[in-house]
């Protein structure tokens, strides 16, 4: 059954370079074959997790499906002509926007930067790895303490997550650009990354250089040559960056540390790579207690004071009071929507996201859609884990607001066009 998964991702990603799909779609076709073929190992190792069932065909086929779905909208090589010129010299929204980034995001990033340093060469990064799993149950506290300028500056920050990578490569393409927003940007960009390495945690850092990346991959036909070399090798120099970041993080947490049962680091790569698509075909796809919006949505029920708790503090003790799996292992986005609506809401939040994002292509494209399409490529490049707003809705919330904002405000639809 697991030379099954394999094989259906295997032949998309065959048929997805026969046709000359977009390099987008080529990334996100081999990022599933990679984690699919790494799933035949993890099924035969001892980090394999029984589920409630046993693997079967039909879930491997629908979450297949689900992905074919969410990846065929972005299928062609469309250039897109940004006037940068009309996103940021004519709009005094973005202008304030950008200063605002870069104000709250330059202080937090230096005092990260001097932590993070600091703790590479007193090898406290492996501390902080190790601490991580107590850290993350309330257990234990953070080994760093930020100043209180710093920490208001990281609550701003996270609400940028998804807008300012994006505005960082608008920016750049921008011939009138300056330096000290640049660095803002780019600030802002690394900060939440920075944060959850000098934590102990991996994930961030992980979907940020996945989500830019995908990005840079969607958007790199409107940059001019001199700009795609150069980004071309910053993220050479960046992914080569975060897979020493991550082992040494793996060292940390799975050799020093006693996490998940004394798991080697070997399986600890099984694990982050492939659980999610079994642990959706054995648990997530076989729950009979669904959570009906409480456990992917959790964060926009309560600000909307729909959720059954009042905080995310109290989310914890009624996820293990009404689900029969676990609440914190990976499910892939598809699987989370399992989770809360079964196989017929999950499918309708994928159409609805395909609808979505369809609509959205098929006109010329303004800084708002560009926006909602960030969002889309945010979700679909980190789906191979979870739905990556299950934890914190803020990264969304600030990209849409920015983007209802920016277009109820424009005062020059034209101007703002990205065609």
């Amino acid at each position: 059954m697991e030379y099954f998964n394999f094989i259906l991702y295997l032949a998309a990603t065959v048929f997805v370079f026969k046709q000359k799909y977009s390099i987008f779609v080529k990334c996100i076709a081999l990022l599933w074959t990679f984690c699919s073929f790494i799933g035949i190992f993890y099924y035969h190792s001892e980090a394999y997790k029984i589920g409630l069932q046993p693997i079967s065909i039909f879930p491997f086929v629908f979450l297949f499906l689900c992905w074919l779905i969410n990846i065929i909208p972005l299928r062609k090589n469309k250039k897109l002509s940004i006037d940068c010129q009309g996103i940021f010299h004519n709009n005094p929204l973005v202008r304030i926007i950008l200063v605002v980034i870069s104000i709250s995001a330059i202080p937090l990033f230096l005092e990260l930067l001097f932590v993070f340093v600091t703790s590479i060469f007193n090898g406290k990064i492996f501390l902080m790895a190790e601490n991580y799993d107590d850290l993350a149950n309330g257990y234990s506290d953070r080994l760093f303490t930020l100043s209180k300028v710093s920490d208001i500056c990281l609550h701003i920050s996270f609400y940028f997550q998804i807008l300012s990578p994006l505005l960082l490569l608008l920016y750049l393409n921008y011939k009138d650009r300056k330096k000290i927003i640049v660095f803002g940007l780019l600030a802002s960009s690394l900060v939440i990354p920075l944060f959850s390495v000098c934590s102990g945690s991996r994930t961030a850092i992980v979907f940020f250089f996945l989500y830019s990346l995908l990005l840079y991959l969607f958007l790199y036909k409107s940059f001019r040559d001199d700009i795609n070399k150069k980004l071309k090798r910053i993220f050479v120099f960046a992914g080569s960056f975060v897979c020493i970041i991550l082992m040494l993080l793996s060292i940390g947490r799975f050799v020093l540390g006693s996490n998940y049962d004394d798991d080697e680091v070997g399986n600890s790569l099984y694990i982050y790579t492939s659980e999610s698509m079994y642990n959706f075909n054995t648990m997530a796809s076989q729950t009979e207690k669904n959570t009906y919006g409480s456990f992917a949505f959790m964060p926009t029920l309560i600000r909307l004071n729909l959720a059954p708790v009042k905080d995310l503090s109290q989310r914890r003790n009624y996820l293990n009071r009404n689900m029969d799996i676990s609440r914190i292992w990976f499910y892939t986005y598809v699987g989370d929507f399992c989770v809360d609506f079964g196989y017929v809401g999950a499918l309708f939040i994928v159409l609805l996201l395909f609808f979505l994002i369809v609509n959205i292509l098929k006109k010329r494209i303004a800084l708002p859609g560009l926006c909602l399409i960030a969002i889309y490529i945010y979700i679909i490049g980190n789906g191979i884990f979870y739905y990556p707003f299950q934890a914190g809705d803020s990264p969304l919330i600030g990209c849409l607001v920015f983007a209802i904002v920016f277009k109820l405000i424009s005062k020059s639809h034209r101007k703002q066009i990205v065609n």
